[in-house]
């Protein structure tokens, strides 16, 4: 028996059979009994070995708990529950409505802000997934903030790259589970007692009922114990250990009493006591009853209002928790849902459900990061690097785990707690009865989003101006101010601002000795942007820039098309990329893709989001997108997680072979991403033949992800390329590899810092785009780039105004200050500068004391002090592989079929063996370097008879006009990437047993397989046609997974199949034989439909399989056409409904303009017949027209083109769009019919509300008061008014008079005033109500307002305000709808909002009718807006980014518009204060301060 064919040498005996050892399965080799155990047989020796159930038999589940709960205390609900806690804390009550959010002061405490609810709860609660979002992390590091984050954010996730695969938690849920056992844990080593009883919960997210139930709950003896994770703000600063002393004994003590559950509940928050870290809390009791040997008898579970979102879980899971009830979030979105501000029909169960799915997601994919399938063994583990907590802490609550820099001490975290609880409950003496302005709303932190006074972020507004403004206009004074400016916010962010060069006036040398900036710019590499991920414009406006100053850039994972690559193009304009990316979902990999590129970089994992894969939706798959990633247009594209041939550092050497096979001149780069390990990680990448080794930093770019593996997963690059060179050195690898570092590198400074830890070239990826236009909206993964950069959206790229001039004059300026600073340390080249750790000191920044506190002994070691004669010049030593000896006595034999003449070659049976990898990589190298895409054909073939055990990769990237017939097997990988080639792979003749049940191939054949035909008889392996896009395959039978992620081709099987068939299969089609009862069951049908063949299809399947038998003599195959009659009956197709769904839009197409066609056609016949120079169509033309030609017949043809013209013009008229009827303006009895039309208790309805709202105003309004408001309404009035109109009678309606039911006088009084056509205002009743406004294209879709002021006749006869209210309130939302809620809002920046108001914010509020939130964000920063809003200049709509391109947003009327519409409903009031100073202020100014 063989178990792999990956036995050196080959097998002489007869074999009985072949198969593989499957996923899951054993095998026991028993050397005493001298047997072979079969894994069925193992396995039922083992269940059969212990009484299982019996032992099992004392296991509770939850619903037991919650069913007992019911009999002893009553039904209770989450609802109920919410309002006895609200109303203890007196935030809600029958006397007190409920209106200010901001009322909770909890919410501040646990650190909510706006941002928390619009970015990350309300849509992960709507969605049941997380929130995404782009541009990567350019904020502070956590123990660099000085916003107090919560203790959560100084953990990064860790992940797996290259030492074992993560997972695709969704499409291979098949082996994800959440469920857990908690509780009392029995000694698994004694086979026969029975286990102790323990709790299974499903899921760690428990609902308030459920922590009710818990914690009340005496079930067959469980017990809970509540322990308060509070101490007294009256203590400060020492109060924090003592209180975590204090929750250690009473847990210590609970486990040793027979309490079964600890409950850490931070419930008892108020002014007097301030919240511990629910993560410092359950670390230190997990450490704590570990050292005490009690941690098996008791569950920890954590009621607390701190976490929030997915990483916050995942951190208290992996430090000790066993389940989590975070009863804030429900008892917020409780509230915001009662405050009108969150949909009505989410009721607090469904709230629940929505927030549980959603976290679960979040769980399976932090999870699948790791490799890690079950909670169970993901729980506790502590798979984190804690970045910047002190010693004393991390041994107290973390203990073992990774922490390098160390930083914060209890102190200091103590500290933070108590800032953030003076926030929540201000100190001075009646703070309750005073608004103390940020302490009162809840503070835009900026985490994010940058905002003016939050937290700091590398990407701020003048840097960005700066940048752009320098590059454009080639000007070093300006770079040299970005530069300070970068440099500065780098010393607020990052681990590198807080080192120094060590330059010195004693060896500065002159700059002419330095190597000139030409040398360093070839040094320097654009980032792995994906053309899809970013427009056509920008990808190759990069590709031009960097390849006419001799460096590289890179074609990201999607692709590249074969023109960019052509030999004919001009030098000056090559649009060329030089790195040629592999990644996961292996896109566009052909052999000719590979054979033109001077670097292939294998992407393990990306900076912003390591360990997880991607998507493309389909409407963003455009017919360009499509032909370069050789898929469908309009079919969604998935990049797996895990790369499908690399799940070991064996299988990456592999890959590394395979790449090196083809294209021999190019060096192999593997990207990693910065975490702890790294190093060691390298070195392997290193001695698997890798040339070149990326370092990618956490906070690199992305065009989608979660926020939780942008902000919380990966570490930064700093640590990642200090510890990769040290390690390498001391393994003496150094010198075999290139190191470069990526992510955020901006400025010289960054490049110099880069290289004295160890770095040999440099990635920039977010500067360059910045160069080109971007402005950080991060609206990446919306589509909706204004700047036509990161968009595929026709109208937003001819926004696109970058030009490759400008990236080149920003990397000769990053390369002057690299030279300037060479010059001020002595150093002639850069080269002499790489791993200089000596040259580099800490100097923390003095202003911040967790910063000071930072250890960076670890990064700056030196490794020429310790390996001194250890080379560390990166790649001197080349690395080289060994071509099989098959293949290079194949390959003298192609001269002729290169020929001009060409020729069919036939080589005849050749013996293979396993030592043969890759075999026909390195032919497809040669075909495709000469005959690129187009491969072999016409009067050039080449056909290869072998026979034997193929080694891994057979035929990958098989170039089109090769044929190789195998007669044996073959390994892993056939037909990777397959490019045209044909593959045929049969067992030996003489073989006895039957091929549909033996193996003939190994695991994922056919991965990212662009074309081709593959005829395989004989059962494939596990994930077959993986990624398949265009290959036709014939096999007898599958393994697990196959044809997962496929977006084209064709696969036939005509046997059994594996578990979860079909996974994620977005495109082509696959045809089974049903095999009966269980077959179907097999089939993952999340995404593809079970549909019978039709007539064109069983044409095809026959016509294939008799093919098959006659290549092959398929036995199965031929037992189907004998029974061809009953066997199509058993075939099912299967087919994905993306891709159903796209054939069906292009056969409507089809029809659409062959029926547009005709129609044409018809008239233009009758058009022919009926011109005639003295007929009837002579008299609509002018005489003129006929001496416009001096012949007849060039005038008929002018009069038949006009006519037809005319016809083309009807059409569109008549279709705007396809399959659109147009837009007709209204007629005049249209115009009335809407007022007939209305429902009368609408109508009522908005009578009374209006009524309401001036009942409310503080005192009679004045007409311009109201004007323009008539059809506003705060969304919380509007939930208060509802509830006051359902219990009124429906007969309303009668209240209204006639004459009310009709508003046509007062439009037609309108439209009678002597105005402009275009500035008149269409009452709010006429507008069109069916289409909702647009705020994700708003900037696109609506115009700026043009009539702001009212007209000069009129203003001359008064004294009243200049502006025309009407107009502009009534057009309110519309306006701000044009608000992009920019990332960076430079409206807040310098050149904006001298006060720095919140803009995006209240922008937003007003937008969804949001009036009372919209004037809290304005009062936060404006005392004044009623004056500021009428007489500021507005230097917020100068510098407003929509302007770059289109008119600004109108923000000075919106600001105007939330101050008056505040005052019309009387929410301004004064508040003096209780008590006076009394000392007098003189104001000095004019202006707003003057008045």
């Amino acid at each position: 028996m063989i178990l792999d064919n990956f036995v050196v040498g080959s097998c002489k005996f007869e074999l009985d059979g072949e198969d593989r050892l499957k996923p899951g399965r054993m095998l026991l080799v028993d050397t005493y009994e001298k047997k072979i155990e079969q894994d069925e047989d193992l396995k039922r020796r083992i269940a059969q070995s212990r009484p299982h159930k019996k032992l099992t038999s004392k296991r509770v589940y939850l619903d037991l708990l919650r069913k007992d709960d019911v009999l002893s205390h009553g039904a209770v609900t989450n609802e109920f529950l919410i309002k006895c806690h609200l109303e203890a804390l007196g935030i809600e009550s029958s006397k007190k409505k409920d209106i200010h959010l901001d009322s909770d002061r909890r919410l501040p405490l646990y650190a909510y802000t706006h941002d928390t609810f619009s970015l990350l709860l309300v849509p992960m609660i709507k969605e049941k997934k997380e929130a995404l979002g782009s541009m990567g992390n350019d904020a502070a590091l956590a123990c660099l903030s000085d916003f107090s984050p919560l203790l959560f954010s100084y953990c990064q996730q860790l992940f797996a790259q290259v030492t074992n695969p993560p997972i695709d938690p969704f499409r291979e849920q098949i082996v994800m589970s959440l469920r857990c056992p908690v509780g009392p844990e029995s000694n698994l080593l004694e086979p026969n007692e029975e286990l102790d009883s323990r709790l299974i919960l499903e899921q760690p997210v428990l609902s308030l009922v459920d922590i009710e139930v818990i914690k009340r709950t005496m079930y067959k003896g469980w017990r809970s114990k509540t322990i308060d994770t509070t101490f007294p703000v009256r203590y400060g600063v020492k109060g924090l250990v003592p209180g975590l002393d204090r929750i250690c004994c009473e847990a210590c003590t609970a486990a040793l009493d027979g309490y079964q559950i600890l409950v850490l509940s931070d419930r008892a928050a108020s002014k007097d006591n301030v919240p511990i870290s629910s993560l410092l809390a359950v670390g230190a009791i997990h450490q704590c009853l570990i050292r005490h040997r009690l941690r098996m008898k008791v569950a920890i579970i954590v009621e607390s209002g701190e976490a929030k979102v997915v990483h916050d879980f995942c951190v208290l899971l992996g430090f000790g928790a066993d389940a989590i009830c975070p009863y804030m979030v429900f008892e917020t979105m409780y509230r915001l849902r009662h405050l009108g501000l969150l949909d009505k029909e989410l009721n607090d169960d469904m709230v629940f459900q929505g927030y549980r799915q959603g976290v679960e997601r979040g769980i399976f994919k932090v999870m699948a990061k790791m490799g890690i399938s079950t909670l169970h063994s993901y729980k506790h583990a502590q798979i984190f690097e804690i970045v910047g907590l002190a010693k004393e802490v991390v041994d107290m609550c973390f203990k073992n785990t990774v922490s390098r820099l160390g930083g914060a001490t209890f102190e200091i975290l103590a500290a933070e707690a108590l800032k953030r609880h003076r926030a929540a409950f201000p100190a001075a003496a009646n703070a309750d009865k005073h608004v103390f302005g940020d302490s009162r709303v809840l503070v835009a932190s900026g985490t994010y989003h940058w905002r003016a006074g939050g937290e700091k972020h590398i990407n701020e507004p003048e840097a960005i101006a700066k940048l752009q403004a320098a590059t454009r206009t080639n000007n070093a004074k300006t770079f040299h101010e970005y530069s300070r400016i970068s440099n500065l916010q780098q010393r607020w962010c990052t681990l590198r601002g807080q080192l120094e060069i060590k330059t010195s006036n004693k060896l500065e040398i002159p700059m002419d000795q330095v190597e000139p900036a030409s040398e360093i710019v070839k040094r320097f590499v654009t980032g792995a942007m994906s053309f899809g991920s970013i427009s056509w414009e920008a990808h190759t406006t990069l590709a031009i820039a960097m390849n006419r100053i001799g460096a590289k850039s890179n074609t990201g994972e999607g692709g590249e098309k074969p023109e960019r690559y052509a030999s004919n193009q001009d030098a000056n304009n090559n649009l060329r990329s030089a790195i040629k990316q592999v990644a996961s979902a292996r896109f566009g990999v052909t052999s000719s893709y590979l054979a033109n590129a001077d670097e292939l970089q294998i992407k393990m994992a990306q900076g912003a989001k390591p360990g997880e894969g991607g998507e493309l939706p389909g409407h963003k798959v455009t017919k360009d997108i499509a032909d370069t990633r050789k898929s469908t247009a309009g079919v969604g594209l998935i990049s797996p997680p895990p790369h499908h041939d690399i799940y070991s550092i064996e299988d990456l050497a592999q890959l590394i072979y395979d790449l090196k096979c083809a294209n021999p001149e190019a060096r192999v780069s593997v990207k990693l991403v910065s975490e702890a390990g790294v190093g060691i990680i390298a070195s392997g990448v290193v001695k698997g033949n890798a040339d070149h080794v990326t370092i990618s930093g956490h906070d690199g770019g992305t065009g989608a992800s979660s926020w939780t593996g942008i902000k919380h997963a990966g570490l930064p690059w700093e640590l990642g390329v200090a510890e990769t060179h040290q390690v390498l050195t001391m393994n003496n690898l150094r010198s075999r590899v290139i190191l470069q570092a990526d992510g955020q590198i901006r400025t010289g400074r960054d490049v110099m810092i880069a290289a004295l830890l160890g770095a040999d070239e440099f990635g920039m990826s977010t500067a360059p785009l910045i160069v080109l236009g971007c402005t950080m909206m991060r609206k990446c993964h919306l589509n909706t780039c204004p700047v036509g950069i990161a968009t595929q959206d026709p109208v937003l790229r001819a926004k696109f105004e970058g030009k490759p001039e400008h990236v080149v004059n920003f990397m000769f300026m990053v390369a002057e200050e690299v030279r300037y600073f060479l010059a001020r340390l002595g150093l002639r080249t850069l080269s002499e500068a790489i791993g200089r750790t000596d040259l580099l000191y800490a100097n923390p920044n003095p202003v911040n004391k967790k910063a000071t506190m930072l250890e960076f002994g670890s990064i700056l070691k030196n490794v020429h002090h310790m390996f001194p004669n250890v080379s560390t010049k990166g790649g001197t030593v080349k690395q080289t592989i060994e071509l099989g000896e098959l293949e290079q006595e194949i390959l003298k034999r192609l001269d002729k079929v290169f020929s001009n003449s060409g020729e069919h070659l036939v080589i005849s049976r050749k013996t293979i063996t396993n030592l043969d990898r890759a075999f026909g990589t390195r032919i497809s190298y040669e075909i495709s370097k000469r005959f690129g895409e187009e491969g072999l054909n016409g009067t050039r073939s080449i056909k290869i008879l072998l026979d034997g055990s193929a080694g891994q990769s057979f035929c990958a990237f098989l170039a089109k006009g090769v044929t190789v017939e195998l007669e044996g097997d073959a390994n892993d990988y056939v037909g990777k990437c397959l490019s045209g080639g044909t593959v045929i792979v049969y067992p030996p003749k003489k073989a006895a047993y039957k091929s549909e049940e033996n193996s003939i191939i190994g695991n994922v054949a056919l991965y990212g397989a662009t074309s081709g035909d593959c005829w395989f008889r004989g059962v494939a392996g596990e994930r077959f046609a993986v990624r398949n896009s265009g290959c036709i395959a014939v096999v007898e039978a599958v393994g697990d997974h196959a044809c997962e992620y496929m977006t084209g081709g064709r696969v036939i099987v005509l046997g059994p199949i594996g578990r979860n068939f079909a996974a994620a299969m977005s495109g082509g089609i696959a045809f089974l034989f049903n095999q009966g009862d269980p077959f179907t069951h097999r089939i993952n049908v999340a995404t593809v439909d079970l549909d019978p063949p039709s007539e064109d299809d069983l044409v095809f399947i026959r016509d294939r399989i008799k093919k098959f038998v006659e290549l092959t003599g398929s036995e199965l195959g031929q037992h189907i056409l004998d029974n061809w009659q009953t066997e199509h009956a058993k075939i099912i197709k299967v087919f994905p409904r993306d891709y159903k769904r796209v054939l069906l839009e292009q056969e409507e197409e089809r029809k659409r303009i062959a029926e547009q066609k005709a129609a044409k056609e018809k008239v233009c016949s009758n058009v022919h017949k009926c011109v005639d120079p003295h007929g009837y169509f002579s008299s609509l033309v002018s005489p003129s027209f006929y001496y416009e030609s001096k012949h007849w017949r060039n005038s008929r043809q002018l009069l038949f083109n006009k006519l037809l013209a005319l016809l083309e013009a009807d059409e569109e008229d008549d279709m705007e769009g396809p399959g659109r009827p147009r837009q007709r303006t209204l007629s005049m009895d249209m115009q009335i019919a809407p007022t007939l039309i209305h429902k009368k208790k609408l109508l009522t309805k908005r009578k009374l509300s209006v009524a309401q709202r001036k009942r409310r105003s503080s005192k009679n309004p004045r007409p311009q008061d109201v004007a323009g408001f008539e059809d506003e309404e705060d969304l919380q009035d509007a939930i208060e008014d509802n509830e006051e109109d359902e219990t009124k009678s429906d007969n309303d309606e009668e209240l209204l008079s006639d004459d009310e039911m009709f508003h046509s006088n007062d439009f037609l009084r309108h439209i009678n005033r002597d105005l402009d056509i275009e500035n008149i205002v269409v009452p709010p009743h006429l507008k069109k109500n069916d289409e909702p406004l647009d705020k994700l294209r708003g900037f696109v879709k609506y115009n700026r307002q043009k009539k702001i002021y009212r007209s000069p006749e009129e203003r001359l006869k008064d004294w009243d305000e200049v502006y025309d209210f009407e107009s502009v309130r009534s057009n309110i939302r519309e306006q701000a709808a044009r608000c992009m809620d920019c990332g960076v809002p430079f409206c807040q920046g310098n050149t904006g909002c001298p006060l720095g108001n919140i803009i995006p914010k209240w922008n937003d509020y007003v937008f969804k009718k949001n009036w009372r939130q919209a004037l809290e964000q304005l009062l936060q920063t404006n005392n004044f807006p009623e004056f500021t809003g009428r007489v500021c200049p507005a230097p917020c709509e100068g510098a407003c980014c929509l302007a770059i391109s289109s008119p600004a947003v109108t923000i000075k009327s919106i600001e105007c518009a939330i101050i008056d519409y505040a005052f019309m409903q009387g929410w301004i009031k004064a508040h003096p204060p209780v008590e006076n100073t009394g000392k007098r202020i003189a104001i000095v100014g004019s202006g707003p301060a003057g008045i």
